[in-house]
Parts: structure tokens; C-alpha cells; sequence
């Protein structure tokens, strides 16, 4: 045994020692022999950054990413609630190219979107390549990229000075950067007090005309270095921006200089560099306009633009508000529709007008059948009231265990005289007496459930072997539900699907009301199912005798025609069950019904109508509750500081974000 523990030991550390081994073969590590990034402003305020990246990969390889940050709102609320602190971040980013390490153009290769990290909020313009869609394992190769994009609205304008302030590597590396050059080119030449850098990293640094460049080596794989630059005011011109108003305003493209910037605005351009600039917009089925604007520094144009539709346009709007038309006015329609079908469909037949009170139930009518037909379904109550209906036909004695908690049942052989059970009294009678000839309703638990389900069916079976019904009612509201409910998807599938299309394509706020005609046609089928199961003449005529004879039961007075007997208050009492009206038809006997059934043994002293009423109505809830399952579950740095009123900190510029692959 003992040599058996060591194998098994053996194994299981064999096995973890091969899982880790294969982790970490499988998982994919990077380092930075260079990563080097250039930045040239440029006099419009607009500056183009190149970042020139090799990787050095070890482990499963897929391919190389970076995120560029767009928005980063724990930064922004350091710089909102700090005093003297300003954020940097940019309006617009119009990516160049991106090309590999021999310089081939792999723009096309490069998958551009935006992400949001779920626990910060930041979001992020992601570059990525894939290069190895099935992994490939590498042992110190390396592969690299060159990304040049142009960013707008970079240059902070704090209190009216022009301020460069950027965050000039990715703060997360991933990986730890053996060599990195930076460099930043003015329009004019620099003046060392204005540079600011921030940062803990140790860098050499060295000023060259209109030219600043840092070296640095050996950097961690997280650390931000940001640099921020003061502008004398002639220096840079500000931008302007352009609002605009578009018509129409959805699924249109814009276009600044012939660049696509349609995801990035929203009425307003920012970020607009100053000069002449073209400003296009487009949209499918309409005539393409154009305008050329002249942008100040600091100012804003504000234009209104009205696309003119063309001629097969015309005709598809035309088509789109006549179908839109004809969709309202087919709504009303429909809904009479299914209540005419209700009507035609779901009414009894030949149901009596007039309710005329009985005295007795219909003849060889059940509890249970009572039950059914009074609300067309099959519920425990109407299984109590049946068993009530056994005990005083003296099939079963009722004993009382725990006041209103648990009952005691004991099977009989019945009265002499009675004509026995029906089929789905016997089934209900041997459910009850699976286990043995004596069972407490706390028990029934564990195997009723199951039994009632099978003997509900049974009943739904009945009412139509008995002519009540053509169909099982069951069925019958199931297959109305169903329809009902698939038209109502169907039709929310088809509203938004087309009215999200329709609006792309039109330009227009439109709404595809056929898809509303499917879903509120769908909601009145619904509705209406419960009401469609039709009973037969048959049936009609048996449900309007059961009607009378509950209208005796519930208004029932002592001093009528007919003479309240005392036996017929435990005689009837099932009926009064399934009805619901135990308490009513109790105090109708009040005063006239005074003893005990000798089908039940309690604990009590007095005994009466009341009393009995009370009792069944204690017993039929916890009964119900017992035939019911129980579900259960288980630093150091040199650099320049220069003296000025602008504050910012390491990382706070814009920028950054992260730079790595899978």
C-alpha cells in the first residue's frame, strides 16, 4: 500500500511538473532590444509620431499589439480634482501607415478598433498583427513594426499657452526595453527652460536647434517618461473647429482633407489645423457635397449641410413612408383580427345564457372534473377537494398529527352502496397510497409530484374522451402561446434588424412598423391563449350546471325553497373546496350542522361547520405545500525642469497606453 501512495505521488507530481512545463512553454514573453519614437510638430498644432518597435519574443506566438490611449479616467480625475494639474490627451488620430522592419507597407494586415478595458474604463485605439494565426513557438526571434500616425488636438491649451505634453513611450511594456531614442522636432528652434520631463527614469539628453532628444537604456517593463514643451504663442497656431449640422444625419461619412473621420466626430470637428481645409460628406443614394473652409486659430465655423437625394433615393423614401403608413394602420387591424378569431374560435358552444342555481352537483361530476372545468385547468387544490370526496365516501380516514401541519391518511374499502371509483379517482387514490395503507401528507413529496403530473395529463385526456372538449385545452393554449410568443421575437428580430438597416441606408429616422404588426399581433395571440380552449355543447351545458350549483353553494340561506340539510355540508364540502368557498358555505350551516365526520380524527373539543370549514381549509394548504418538491442547492532622473505655471506628472500626457502581442 505504501509503495502505492509513492507511485501515485510520482505520478501526480510528474503530471503537474509536465502541466507547468507546458504553461510555460506555451506562454509568450517579450523584450525590447530598441524601441525608438520620433515626433514632428508641426506649426498647425498638429504633429506626426513615428515608433519604430522590435520585439524580442519568447514562447507561443501569435502576433504583435498596441494600444494607444484614446481616454483614461482615473487620469483624468487626478488632473480634475488637482490644483495646477492638467491632462493631456488628444481630439483626433489619422493613422499614416504602418510598414515592417524591411520597410514593406503592412497597413492592410493591421486590424484597427477601439477597446475598453472593463475594470478602468480606458479606452484605446488598437493596433494589431497577426503573424502566426495557429501560434508559433519562438526562442529569442525577432519581428518588429514602424507606426506612424498623426495626432490632432494633441497640444494642451493650458490657460492660453500652448503646451506639448505627451506621453512618449507606452507605459506598459511587457517587457524591458534595452535601448529607446526619442525625439521631438519644432517648427522653430527650443528653448531648453520650457522643457519639462517627467519621469523617474535615468536619461541623457541633448538639445540640437529646433531638436530634443533623450537616450535611454535598459528601461523596466512599466515606467512612463512624459515630456511636455511651453510654446511661445507665435509659435503654434491653435486650432479652430468646425460645427456642423448634416441632413441626413445618420450613415452619412465625413471627410477633413479627404480623410475619413466619420467615427471620431459628432457634429462638432475638433482640432481643425488653421488654413484652408476641404470638408466632405457622403452617403449613399445621395449627391456628395463639398466645402472649402477657411479655419482660424481659436475660432469656430458653423455650417448647415443638406444632402439632396437622388432620384432612385426619392422613390425609396417614398416606398419607406408608405409602407410606414400602411404598418400603423394595420396595427388596429390585426388586433380585431384575433379577437374575431376568438370569438369564432375560443367561445363555448351554445353556452347557456342564463345561470340557474342547483341544488346539487351534476350528476357523476368529480371534485376534480368541478376544478377543471371552472378554470380549464388542473391544479393540487382540485386533487385536496377529491380526496375530501373519498374520505366521505369512505375510501380514506383523515387524521390529525400536527394541527394544520400534517395529516395522517388510512386506506378504506368505501361505503356499501357507493358505485366505486372513476378511472381518475383510482389514480389519484393509489398516488396517494403508493407507499402503503397509512401515509402522512408530509411524505408526499417525495413521489406525488410525479404522479400528479401523469394523472393531470390523464384529466386534459378525459375532458376530451367525454365530448366536454375537441381539443386537450392544454394543448390547445400552448400551441396560441407558442405562435404568440415566436411572432413576438420574430417580429423584434425583424424591427430592429430592418429599422437599424433602414435608418443606415435612408439617412432618416424611420421605423419598420410591419415588425411592429408581427409583435403586437404576437402579444394579442398571447393574451387571447389562456381564452382559447372551447368547450362542447356538451361541455357548456355541464359548465353552466356547475355554475348554478356553485351559485348555491356560495348564496345559500338557511330559510329558502329549498331545506338546508345538515348532512349535505360534509357531503358537498370537496365542491366547496375546488371552489374556494369553504368559509361561505360553512356559515350557511351555522347553527344547523353541529358533530364531527366520522371519516376524520382530531384533537379538538368542539366541533361545527366552522370548525370544519377551518379544517379543510388548513388542510388543503398544507396538503398542497406537502405535494410540492422541496428544492434544495448547495528614482532617480536628470532632465530639464523649467520654472512656469504648468503642472503634470509622470504618465499624465497623452499617449502612452501599452505595447506587446499573444
Amino acid at each position: 500500500m505504501k509503495k502505492f501512495f509513492i507511485l501515485i505521488t510520482f505520478v501526480l507530481a510528474t503530471f503537474t511538473l509536465h502541466s507547468t512545463l507546458s504553461v510555460k512553454v506555451k506562454a509568450v514573453s517579450f523584450e525590447y532590444p530598441q524601441y525608438n519614437v520620433d515626433i514632428l510638430v508641426n506649426k498647425d498644432s498638429s504633429f506626426k509620431v513615428t515608433e519604430k518597435v522590435i520585439y524580442r519574443v519568447y514562447g507561443e506566438f501569435h502576433g504583435l499589439r498596441r494600444d494607444l490611449t484614446l481616454s483614461n479616467p482615473d487620469r483624468d480625475r487626478l488632473c480634475t480634482t488637482t490644483n495646477d494639474l492638467y491632462c493631456g490627451g488628444f481630439d483626433r488620430v489619422v493613422v499614416n501607415s504602418v510598414k515592417d522592419l524591411n520597410g514593406n507597407d503592412i497597413t492592410g494586415k493591421i486590424d484597427l478598433f477601439n477597446v475598453e478595458d472593463e475594470d478602468t474604463n480606458k479606452k484605446s485605439l488598437r493596433f494589431e498583427w497577426e503573424i502566426f494565426p495557429n501560434g508559433e513557438n519562438q526562442n529569442g526571434d525577432q519581428f518588429g513594426w514602424v507606426l506612424e500616425y498623426t495626432i490632432y488636438g494633441g497640444i494642451v491649451d493650458a490657460q492660453g499657452t500652448p503646451y506639448l505634453y505627451w506621453n512618449m513611450l507606452p507605459e506598459e511594456r511587457n517587457g524591458v526595453v534595452d535601448n529607446s531614442t526619442l525625439n521631438i522636432k519644432l517648427p522653430n528652434d527650443l528653448r531648453k527652460n520650457d522643457v519639462q520631463v517627467f519621469s523617474d527614469l535615468n536619461f541623457n539628453s541633448n538639445i540640437s536647434g529646433n531638436t530634443v532628444s533623450f537616450k535611454l537604456t535598459n528601461l523596466p517593463s512599466y515606467a512612463p517618461i512624459t515630456v511636455a514643451y511651453k510654446f511661445n504663442a507665435d509659435e503654434i497656431n491653435l486650432p479652430g473647429q468646425i460645427a456642423y449640422t448634416l441632413s441626413p444625419g445618420f450613415g452619412s461619412n465625413v471627410y477633413l482633407d479627404n480623410i475619413d473621420i466619420t467615427d471620431q466626430v459628432d457634429g462638432v470637428i475638433k482640432a481643425v489645423p488653421t488654413g484652408e481645409r476641404n470638408l466632405k460628406f457622403s452617403h449613399i443614394g445621395y449627391e456628395t457635397t463639398e466645402k472649402l473652409l477657411n479655419i482660424e486659430s481659436g475660432k469656430t465655423e458653423i455650417i448647415e449641410v443638406n444632402l439632396t437625394p437622388t432620384r432612385w433615393m426619392q422613390v425609396l423614401l417614398l416606398l419607406n413612408n408608405l409602407i410606414c403608413v400602411c404598418g400603423c394602420i394595420f396595427i388596429p387591424i390585426v388586433l380585431l383580427l384575433v379577437f374575431n378569431h376568438y370569438r369564432k374560435n375560443g367561445r363555448d358552444k351554445n353556452m347557456p345564457k342564463t345561470i340557474i342555481p342547483l341544488f346539487t352537483p351534476p350528476e357523476k361530476t368529480s371534485p376534480y372534473m368541478v376544478g377543471f372545468l371552472v378554470d380549464e385547468n388542473v391544479d393540487k387544490q382540485d386533487v385536496v377537494g377529491t380526496i375530501i370526496d373519498l374520505a366521505y365516501r369512505g375510501y380514506l380516514k383523515i387524521k390529525e398529527i400536527e394541527k394544520g401541519k400534517n395529516y395522517e391518511l388510512t386506506r378504506l374499502d368505501g361505503k356499501s352502496g357507493d358505485l366505486g371509483l372513476n378511472n381518475i379517482e383510482q389514480q389519484i387514490y393509489d398516488a396517494l397510497f403508493k407507499s402503503g395503507d397509512i401515509v402522512e401528507t408530509k411524505d408526499l413529496a417525495s413521489s406525488f409530484p410525479t404522479d400528479f403530473y401523469k394523472i393531470s395529463n390523464n384529466i386534459y385526456k378525459e375532458m376530451v374522451t367525454e365530448g366536454l372538449f375537441n381539443k386537450e385545452p392544454k394543448s390547445t393554449i400552448a400551441i396560441y402561446a407558442t405562435l404568440g410568443i415566436l411572432m413576438i421575437v420574430g417580429g423584434a428580430i425583424s424591427f430592429i434588424i430592418i429599422t437599424i438597416i433602414l435608418i443606415s441606408f435612408l439617412g432618416v429616422l424611420t421605423i419598420f412598423t410591419p415588425g411592429l404588426v408581427i409583435i403586437f399581433a404576437g402579444l394579442a395571440i398571447t393574451v387571447v391563449a389562456k381564452f382559447m380552449p372551447a368547450k362542447t355543447s356538451k361541455g357548456s351545458k355541464l359548465y353552466a350546471d356547475i355554475l348554478g350549483f356553485k351559485m348555491h353553494m356560495k348564496t345559500a340561506e338557511r330559510y329558502t325553497v329549498q331545506k338546508l340539510e345538515p348532512e349535505n355540508f360534509v357531503k358537498y364540502l370537496s365542491y366547496a373546496i375546488v371552489f374556494g368557498i369553504e368559509k361561505e358555505w360553512a356559515k350557511n350551516f351555522e347553527g344547523i350542522y353541529k358533530g364531527i365526520p366520522d371519516w376524520y380524527e382530531g384533537s379538538g373539543s368542539i366541533y361545527d361547520a366552522i370548525w370544519i370549514s377551518s379544517f379543510a381549509r388548513n388542510f388543503s394548504n398544507s396538503t398542497v405545500q406537502s405535494m410540492t418538491p422541496i428544492s434544495t442547492s448547495s528614482s532617480s532622473g536628470s532632465g530639464f525642469s523649467g520654472g512656469g505655471s504648468f503642472g503634470g506628472f509622470s504618465g499624465g500626457g497623452g499617449g502612452g497606453g501599452s505595447s506587446g502581442g499573444w
